[in-house]
């Protein structure tokens, strides 16, 4: 018998095993990503709705202060129709814009003013919230002491602002004098607004920052979270009764069951733990695993 020295291997694979379990894991996989989509989608519609909630919550607080500060519900209510359709145009968001436009009336900023001030220091913050809050509380400091402190200048300095270049041209001085009458206490709210009013609003050399922020990306989403925050207002404006009526339901049902613990006599609350700890003891079961009764 000759032997050739070879060693043949059979290479050969059952195909049709393969194939199924191929599509067995394909199958699961689809499966897979369809649950854990429908998960998150569940919990980005949570998100949003939530947000809605907080949102309008926010807007109804800032109503009530509104009334309160200028004394008229339909006042304040045109006056926060105002600002949130600025909000809709610019990178700043309407409970920014709303907060702002309270701090100025608190510190006394005349209501019929307060829009065309808001819309010179939106411009001059340059589409930052944080710098819009902070001149928008120098000025009003200023508004109210009657005079700028020097504080309140380094506010609008520290923002981007050139307030001492604005004063000088609109008062036809040189820096230094107007850094010696702010320190004198010779420049007030009217001239301060009165030069963010020059440069920052209608024709003025600065009037158009806002509109160039919102075309930026940071600003493209910001007006795009207004737009969504808007839609979700309106749908929990629809379903507003029946959350109030739910919240009121869920608020009542807790404070009865609060009370009625509160009024539960110690020898009853001994008996109720007695048989808590009867009924809700751990017990190992034959395979050991833990089990509650």
């Amino acid at each position: 018998m000759a032997v050739d020295g070879a060693i043949r291997i059979d290479t050969k694979v059952d195909k049709s095993g393969l194939k199924g379990s191929l599509n067995s894991m394909q199958k699961d996989c689809s499966s897979f990503a369809s649950t854990i989509t429908s998960i998150f989608a569940g919990i980005s519609i949570g998100a949003f709705g939530k947000a809605a909630l907080e949102s309008t919550a926010q807007i109804e607080l800032a109503q009530v202060k509104l009334e309160t500060l200028l004394g008229s519900a339909e006042q304040a209510q045109s006056m926060i129709q105002d600002i949130i359709k600025m909000a809709d145009v610019t990178p700043y968001g309407g409970e920014e814009l709303i907060r702002a436009a309270t701090e100025l009336k608190t510190f006394g900023v005349e209501a019929d003013q307060i829009m065309t001030t808001l819309t010179a220091l939106g411009n001059a913050a340059g589409g930052s919230a944080e710098n819009l809050a902070g001149i928008a509380r120098a000025l009003g400091q200023t508004k109210a002491q009657g005079k700028m402190m020097t504080q309140d200048l380094y506010q609008f300095v520290n923002a981007g602002v050139p307030l001492l270049d604005l004063l000088a041209k609109r008062l036809k001085k040189t820096k230094g004098e107007i850094k010696g009458m702010i320190e004198e206490g010779k420049i007030g709210y009217k001239e301060v607004n009165g030069a963010l009013q020059e440069f920052y609003t209608g024709n003025g050399k600065y009037a158009n920052l806002m509109a160039k922020a919102a075309q930026t990306l940071p600003g493209m989403f910001s007006t795009m979270k207004d737009s969504t925050m808007a839609f979700g207002r309106e749908v929990v404006g629809v379903l507003e009764p029946t959350i109030k009526s739910a919240m009121k339901t869920i608020t009542d049902l807790f404070t009865k069951l609060t009370t009625w613990l509160r009024e539960m006599s110690p020898q009853t609350r001994e008996n109720d733990r007695s048989i808590y700890r009867g009924c809700c003891r751990p017990c190992r079961s034959k395979n050991g695993v833990y089990r509650i009764f």
